[in-house]
C-alpha cells in the first residue's frame, strides 16, 4: 500500500513537472517574440511595417505614432503630390502578404491590399510606360509615345510590372489595411525622447504622452529624430548607439527642388489646328522654349489610374532658378506663358493656382546616404529598436528604388522575426517556407536584419548616386558637362552588352529593374567588376600611347584581362545555376 502511494506522488510529481516545464518553455518562447510594438512616422513604410507585424506569426499589438495631425483619412496635398512607381522589388511585400492569411487555420488568401493597388495604381507590364516627349514650338506637330529610356539614349527600361500611384492613395490603402488588422493610428503625436529598460522601451511625445513597447520602429524619414536621438544619446541604455554614423554623399541631384503645379484632368495640348486629349495613365514631358541656367525649366506629369484626379505638373530645377524667386501669381503666369506658348494657361491654371504655386517652398532632394547602424537591442533580448526605409537610407528619386526599398527593409524585418534566412535571394523569399522554423529571439532577429540590411543599404546608395542623376536636365555647365559623359559611360556599358550579353552586364540602373532577383549588392558587384576592367584597358592604351608600353604586350595583357573577366562572369554565372 505504501508502495502504490510513493508511486502515485511520483506520477502526479512527474506530471506536474512536466506541465510546469511545458508552461516554461511557452513563455521562454513567447519571451523571443515582441508581443506590442510602437511605429514613430505614419507614412507608407510605417504603415507597412505595422501591417506586416500585426498579422501571424506576429500577431503583435501594434501603436502608429504620426506627428501629421489628421483624422486618419488621407487626403490629397497639393505640396505632397508625389507618385510611387512600385516595382517588383516592392511587390514582393505585397506577394508575402497575399500568401499570408489573416487566420492560421484559413487557406483563403488575403488579396484586399493587392486587390486596392491594381485597383488604384495605374499599371505597366513592360518598362515604366509610354512616354511623349511635347516640343517647346507649338508649329511642332506632337510626336508618337515612346518607351521609357535612360537618359539620351534608345536603352529602354524592361521591368515586368509596376503600379503608379499617388501617395495619398497608397496611405489610404495602407491605412484601410490597419484599420482591418485592428492597429491603432495616433496623429499628432510628435516624437519627443525615449528611455528603455531589459524589457521595453518607452517613447515620449511633445504632448506629454508615452507609449510603451517590447520593439520600437522608426520609419520617421530621412531625418528620423529617432535615430538621432539614438545617435546623441548620453545615457548608458542599451538603447544608446552614438557609435552609428550617417554617411552623407552628394549626387549631382542633391538640391534639386521639385515642385507642381496642378493641372485639370484629362487637360489637352494644342497640336496644329487640333487638340489632342491627354491620357491620365500617360507620362508626358513638356519642353520649354527657354534655355539659361536660371530659365531652362520642362513640365513632366506621371500616370495616374483615376481619370478625375488632377495632374500634377512636376517641375525640377537648381534652387537659383528663377521660379524661387518670383514670389507672386502673375509673375509666374507671366514666366510660363513666354517659356511654354504652346499652352493657352487661362485654360488650364486658376489664378488661385497660380499664387499657391508660386508661394510654395518646394521639396529638396536629399544628399544619397545610409546609417551604419539599423538595430539596437537590449542585453536581456527581450527589447529593441530597429529603422526601416528612409530612416535608415535616403537618396534622390532618380532610380525609382524609394518605395522598393523601404518595402525591401520590411521583407528582410519579417524574413528575420520569422527566422528565415535573410540572405537569400530577393525573390526567392515570395513564398512561405515549406518547412516550419522556430523563431529566434528578439536580439538575435534584429541582428540578423542589421547585418544584412547596412550591406545592402551602402550598396543601393551607390547605385543612386551613379544611377540615373541626370534625369532632370538640370541647367549648369557641370550639370550639362556631367550629363555628357554619364551618358557616354551609359552608351558603351549598353554597346559592350549588347555584343557580349553573357559577359558585359547593362548599366546597373537597367539591370536593377531588369533582374529584380538580384540584391543591390549583386547588382554593383556586376557593374564594378566590369568598371575594373573598363579602367585597366584604359590604362594599358594610356600607357601605349605615351610609350611606356609595347603594342605586342599590350595586345597579350588585353586578352589575359578580358579572359579573366570572362571567367570570372562564368564562374558566378556557374555558382548562380548551381
Amino acid at each position: 500500500m505504501r508502495g502504490q502511494k510513493q508511486m502515485l506522488w511520483s506520477s502526479i510529481w512527474t506530471l506536474l513537472s512536466a506541465v510546469a516545464a511545458e508552461a516554461y518553455s511557452a513563455l521562454a518562447s513567447s519571451s523571443t517574440a515582441p508581443i506590442s510594438v510602437v511605429v514613430v512616422g505614419g507614412g507608407p513604410i510605417g504603415l507597412a511595417t505595422a501591417i506586416t507585424l500585426s498579422r501571424p506569426p506576429h500577431s503583435c499589438q501594434v501603436t502608429v505614432l504620426e506627428r501629421q495631425e489628421g483624422n486618419g483619412q488621407a487626403k490629397y496635398d497639393p505640396t505632397r503630390s508625389y507618385l510611387y512607381n512600385v516595382n517588383p522589388r516592392g511587390l514582393l511585400w505585397f506577394d508575402r502578404h497575399l500568401k499570408t492569411s489573416n487566420h492560421l487555420d484559413s487557406t483563403e488568401p488575403d488579396d484586399q491590399l493587392f486587390l486596392q493597388l491594381t485597383q488604384k495604381g495605374s499599371a505597366t507590364t513592360q518598362g515604366m510606360g509610354n512616354i511623349m516627349i511635347v516640343p517647346a514650338d507649338p508649329n511642332v506637330p506632337l510626336p508618337a509615345p515612346r518607351p521609357v529610356t535612360l537618359g539620351t539614349g534608345n536603352a529602354t527600361v524592361l521591368m515586368k510590372r509596376s503600379y503608379w500611384i499617388p501617395r495619398h492613395q497608397m496611405v489610404e490603402i495602407l491605412q484601410e489595411e490597419c484599420h482591418r488588422h485592428n492597429v491603432t493610428l495616433l496623429h499628432g503625436k510628435q516624437f519627443q525622447s525615449l528611455s528603455a529598460n531589459e524589457t521595453s522601451v518607452t517613447v515620449s511625445c511633445a504632448d506629454g504622452s508615452d507609449y510603451t513597447a517590447s520593439l520600437l520602429v522608426a520609419a520617421d524619414g530621412y531625418e528620423s529624430p529617432v535615430r538621432e536621438y539614438l545617435l546623441q544619446c548620453k545615457s548608458e541604455d542599451w538603447c544608446a548607439a552614438p557609435q552609428w554614423k550617417v554617411r552623407r554623399y552628394k549626387s549631382p541631384a542633391t538640391g534639386v527642388k521639385l515642385k507642381a503645379l496642378q493641372f485639370p484632368p484629362n487637360f489637352t495640348i494644342p497640336n496644329g489646328t487640333e487638340s489632342f486629349v491627354t491620357d491620365s495613365e500617360g507620362i508626358y514631358v513638356v519642353r520649354g522654349t527657354k534655355d539659361g541656367s536660371r530659365t531652362r525649366l520642362g513640365l513632366g506629369f506621371l500616370p495616374v489610374k483615376d481619370p478625375n484626379l488632377v495632374r500634377p505638373a512636376n517641375t525640377n530645377t537648381r534652387p537659383d532658378h528663377l521660379i524661387w524667386s518670383l514670389q507672386d501669381g502673375p509673375s509666374m503666369k507671366q514666366y510660363f506663358q513666354e517659356n511654354f506658348p504652346r499652352f493657352e494657361w487661362d485654360n488650364y491654371v486658376s489664378e488661385e493656382e497660380w499664387e499657391r504655386f508660386s508661394q510654395a517652398k518646394g521639396t529638396s532632394f536629399p544628399f544619397c546616404q545610409y546609417s551604419t547602424g539599423a538595430a539596437v537591442w537590449s542585453l536581456s533580448g527581450n527589447a529593441g529598436v530597429v529603422l526601416v526605409g528612409d530612416a535608415c537610407h535616403a537618396f534622390p528619386p532618380d532610380i525609382g528604388q524609394g518605395i522598393n526599398a523601404g518595402l525591401q527593409d520590411i521583407v528582410a524585418l519579417d524574413q528575420s522575426l520569422r527566422g528565415e534566412d535573410i540572405n537569400t535571394r530577393v525573390m526567392e523569399t515570395s513564398g512561405e517556407s515549406s518547412t516550419p522554423v522556430t523563431p529566434p529571439p528578439l536580439s538575435s532577429a534584429l541582428a540578423a536584419y542589421q547585418e544584412n540590411r547596412v550591406a545592402e543599404h551602402r550598396a543601393l546608395i551607390r547605385l543612386a548616386r551613379f544611377g540615373a542623376p541626370y534625369q532632370y536636365r538640370q541647367p549648369w555647365l557641370r550639370d550639362r558637362l556631367g550629363r555628357l559623359f554619364w551618358s557616354m559611360n551609359v552608351a558603351l556599358r549598353l554597346l559592350l552588352s549588347k555584343m557580349l550579353p553573357t559577359v558585359c552586364p547593362p548599366p546597373a540602373v537597367l539591370l536593377t529593374n531588369s533582374r529584380p532577383d538580384l540584391t543591390f549588392r549583386q547588382v554593383m558587384r556586376h557593374a564594378d567588376t566590369l568598371t575594373l576592367v573598363l579602367q585597366v584597358l584604359a590604362l594599358q592604351v594610356l600607357g601605349l600611347r605615351l610609350g611606356l608600353l609595347k603594342a605586342k604586350w599590350l595586345l597579350s595583357s588585353w586578352i589575359s584581362t578580358v579572359a579573366l573577366y570572362a571567367a570570372s562572369r562564368l564562374v558566378r554565372n556557374t555558382n548562380k545555376a548551381a
